[in-house]
């Protein structure tokens, strides 16, 4: 019996299957000659790191407390209210009421006269009054350390108060120097009127 032709030649070797592929992309275990590997030590590479003590936390930054006593505020009620004691309230003080009285008792008597801004009465007003407009400039121009030493004891304030008690005292000073200068020239007038040295002038 005669055997087929594929059963009697030998079996021929098979040929091997190239890749079409790119043997560099198709091995990874391969290195690529072409891109060389760039390795950069990690210790070489600086670290963002904040320190702790720069970052500001919760229990360090504190809104002032209330009943904290202000500058500015001080400074203002001095001007305006020195006269009967507005800043003494604010600050503190102690017989800030009696100074009220005081006040209230010769605006009382000024109020009897015939002419009530022109007597004595009123012109011992001017008295607290004047001392209100310098006490304004002393407080806005006190040190914050000063200031929180005697009216705020153990407070430790957080930013300064920047330009607001400057502000105060220079319109203070200015104000007050006009209001000052218009109170003194009026007791003096009054003065002379009472001593018969203006007798003759037509004001």
């Amino acid at each position: 019996m005669t055997k087929s032709s594929a059963s009697t030649s030998p079996e021929s070797p098979q040929e091997p299957i190239v890749s079409e592929q790119n043997p560099l992309v198709s091995n990874p275990s391969v290195p690529s000659p072409l891109v060389p590997s760039l390795s950069v030590p990690s210790s070489s590479i600086p670290s963002a790191s904040v320190p702790s003590s720069s970052v500001p936390s919760s229990s360090t930054i504190q809104a002032e407390p209330f009943g904290i006593r202000s500058k500015v505020i001080a400074g203002l009620l001095s001007f305006y209210g020195g006269w009967f004691g507005a800043h003494w309230y604010y600050l503190g003080r102690p017989y800030a009421k009696w100074l009220t009285f005081a006040v209230v008792a010769c605006l009382l008597l000024a109020s009897q006269a015939p002419v009530w801004w022109d007597t004595p009465a009123l012109f011992v007003v001017f008295i607290p009054a004047i001392a209100g407009f310098i006490e304004s400039l002393m407080l806005c121009l006190m040190s914050d350390e000063r200031f929180d030493a005697r009216y705020n004891p153990g407070y430790v304030r957080i930013k300064h108060t920047g330009w607001g008690p400057v502000l105060v005292a220079i319109t203070g000073l200015l104000m007050g120097t006009i209001l000052t200068l218009f109170a003194i020239a009026h007791v003096v007038l009054h003065i002379w009127q009472r001593m018969g040295w203006l007798e003759g002038l037509n004001f």
